[in-house]
C-alpha cells in the first residue's frame, strides 16, 4: 500500500478524487471550528436565538414575496427521455397553486416508479421544487434555509418517479430533478412570465471513459455544461453547468497531463444551437475525444437526446443533445444512458444541447442579430429565416 497524505490507496489505483475528499473534510473541520468559536464568543443561547431568527426572517420574506403574486393555479410538464430500458418518456407534471402567502406544488399525474436508478427521493424532489420557486419568486438575499420552505406544500404521489418506495435505485436521480425544475418553471410562467427562464439543456451530461491495461485502471468523468434557456430580459447563457449543479469544466491541459489513453481534439460552441426567440437560448458545445490506447470503455449518463428543451411565449425549442462514435469512417450513435467498448482511433463527439428561446423571433432587436452574426452564434441562413431581417450588414459575414 502507498501512503498518500492521510489516506491509503493501492499503488495500482489512481485516485484523483482523494484531493476533493480531503478538501471537503478540511472545509467541514474549519466550519465546525468556527461554529464553536461563535458559541464561545457569544454564548450558545444567543447563537441559538440568532439561528432561529434567521430562519424566521427567511419565512417572513418568502411569504411577503408570495403574497404579492396573483392567486391561481397553473400547470407545467416536462419529461425524462426514457429509463434506458423502455423507449417511453417519463412525464413529470405539476400544478402550482398560489393562495395568499402560500404555494402548493401537486405532482399528480407524474410517471410511476422505475426499475432503473432514475428515481428521485422525496427530499431531492423537494429541493428541486424549492430551487425553482426561490429562483423565480424571490431575491437572492433571502437566505436559503428551512424558513423559506415553510410556505411551500408538496403533494407527490407514492410510489412514483419523484417519491419511490424503498428499496429503490436512486443514484441517477438528477434527470428527474431537472424535469421537476423545468415543470415548476413552466407553471410559474403563467403567474410571473417576466421572471422565469425557458428550458435549457438541463441534464447531467456525465461522460465517463475508462481504461484497464491489466495493472492500472484509469477513469475520467466529465459532467458537461450546455445552453441555458432565455428570459424576458436576456439571452440564455452558453456552455454553463446546469442550474441544479455546481460542476465546472475540466481544463484541456489538465486532462492532457493526467491521462494518456485519449486526447481532446476539439471543444467549441456550436453555431445555431440556441433556440431562436426575442431572446435567444444559450449555445451548446461540441467536445471531441480521440482514443489513443486499447482497452477503453465509454459510459454515458445523460438526457435531452429525444425531447428538446421547450421555448416560452413563442420562443423556439433548443437543440437536442447527442453522442456519436466515428470508427473507420462509420458513425455509431450512442444512446443517452449506455456504454460501449472503444477502439484505438475512435473519435467520440458529445453535443450537450442548447437552451430554448423566449418570445417570438420576429421581435428580436436587429442589432442583437447583428451581434450574433459577428460572434458566430447564428448563421446568415438562420438570421434570414427566423428573424425576418435583411440588413446589408449581413452580407459578407
Amino acid at each position: 500500500m502507498a501512503d498518500r497524505g492521510s489516506a491509503l490507496w493501492p499503488p495500482t489505483s489512481a485516485c484523483p478524487g482523494s484531493r476533493d475528499f480531503n478538501a471537503q473534510f478540511a472545509a467541514n473541520a474549519l466550519g465546525a471550528e468556527r461554529l464553536i468559536d461563535l458559541a464561545t464568543r457569544y454564548g450558545t443561547d444567543r447563537l441559538g436565538e440568532a439561528m432561529t431568527e434567521l430562519i424566521a426572517y427567511s419565512e417572513r420574506r418568502m411569504r411577503r414575496e408570495i403574497a404579492a403574486l396573483p392567486d391561481g393555479t397553473w400547470h407545467g410538464e416536462d419529461a425524462v427521455d426514457d429509463d434506458g430500458i423502455h423507449d417511453e418518456p417519463l412525464p413529470v407534471r405539476v400544478a402550482i397553486t398560489i393562495d395568499g402567502d402560500q404555494i402548493e406544488a401537486d405532482f399528480a399525474g407524474t410517471a410511476g416508479q422505475v426499475t432503473r436508478n432514475l428515481n428521485s427521493p422525496l427530499s431531492s424532489t423537494a429541493s428541486a421544487t424549492y430551487a425553482a420557486i426561490k429562483a423565480t419568486l424571490t431575491s437572492p438575499d433571502i437566505p436559503f434555509n428551512h424558513g423559506m420552505t415553510q410556505p411551500v406544500t408538496l403533494r407527490v404521489p407514492y410510489p412514483s418517479l419523484l417519491n419511490p418506495q424503498p428499496p429503490a435505485p436512486v443514484h441517477a436521480r438528477m434527470e428527474a430533478c431537472y424535469r421537476v425544475f423545468n415543470a415548476v418553471m413552466k407553471a410559474l410562467a403563467g403567474a410571473v412570465p417576466e421572471r422565469v427562464i425557458a428550458c435549457g439543456y438541463d441534464t447531467t451530461t456525465a461522460l465517463t471513459m475508462t481504461r484497464f491495461d491489466g495493472r492500472h485502471y484509469e477513469v475520467v468523468t466529465e459532467v458537461l455544461g450546455g445552453g441555458y434557456g432565455a428570459s424576458a430580459n436576456s439571452d440564455g447563457e452558453s456552455a454553463l453547468s446546469s442550474p441544479l449543479a455546481n460542476c465546472t469544466n475540466t481544463p484541456v491541459e489538465a486532462l492532457d497531463l493526467d491521462y494518456s489513453f485519449f486526447r481532446l481534439r476539439a471543444w467549441a460552441l456550436r453555431t445555431d444551437s440556441g433556440g431562436a426567440g426575442r431572446h435567444r437560448g444559450g449555445l451548446e458545445y461540441d467536445r471531441v475525444y480521440e482514443v489513443l490506447e486499447p482497452g477503453s470503455t465509454l459510459t454515458l449518463y445523460a438526457d435531452r437526446f429525444r425531447l428538446a428543451p421547450a421555448g416560452l411565449f413563442g420562443g423556439h425549442e433548443g437543440t437536442r443533445a447527442s453522442c456519436r462514435v466515428e470508427r473507420n469512417g462509420r458513425i455509431i450513435d450512442v444512446a443517452s444512458k449506455d456504454m460501449m467498448p472503444l477502439e484505438v482511433g475512435d473519435v467520440v463527439t458529445i453535443r450537450t444541447g442548447g437552451g430554448a428561446g423566449y418570445g417570438v423571433p420576429d421581435g428580436r432587436d436587429p442589432d442583437m442579430v447583428d451581434d450574433d452574426l459577428g460572434e458566430g452564434y447564428v448563421s446568415i441562413h438562420r438570421a434570414r429565416r427566423h428573424h425576418a431581417w435583411h440588413g446589408a450588414a449581413m452580407e459578407g459575414r
